[in-house]
């Protein structure tokens, strides 16, 4: 008896917040990137990824020396070690390459069924380099 209640009151909360996502609600509020210190924070987050980036290329030296010291002194765990040193280092690699692509596709999607004229314009591949 307990569990249908809860059960029932789950799908009409669910249902609840399906419909208020559904409204269209506009708060009138609007972005504005004109305060002085964004282009500091973007040349910041531009240092940030090249960093991260020179740091990813070193661990994935790390990894390769973790592998062939693995290989050379015939211990299957520094192997393992370093393939696993390897694989997390490429994905978080492509995760610092991809982050201003994962940004501006986060910031372009349209929240309401707004006219055409008023979504985000379709990046060019030369738009999407670095924050810097």
């Amino acid at each position: 008896m307990i569990k249908d209640f809860l059960t029932t009151q789950a799908i009409n909360l669910q249902s609840a917040a399906m419909n208020i996502m559904t409204q269209e609600f506009d708060p009138g509020v609007t972005v504005q990137s004109d305060a002085p210190f964004l282009p500091a924070l973007r040349t910041a987050a531009g240092w940030a990824m090249a960093l991260g980036l020179v740091f990813t290329v070193i661990i994935v030296i790390i990894g390769g020396v973790l592998i062939s010291l693995g290989k050379v002194s015939n211990t299957p765990g520094n192997q393992s070690r370093g393939f696993m040193v390897l694989l997390f280092s490429l994905i978080g690699a492509a995760v610092i390459a991809g982050a201003s692509a994962i940004v501006y596709f986060g910031t372009s999607i349209a929240l309401s069924s707004g006219t055409a004229a008023a979504m985000a314009p379709v990046a060019s591949v030369g738009q999407l380099g670095l924050l810097g």
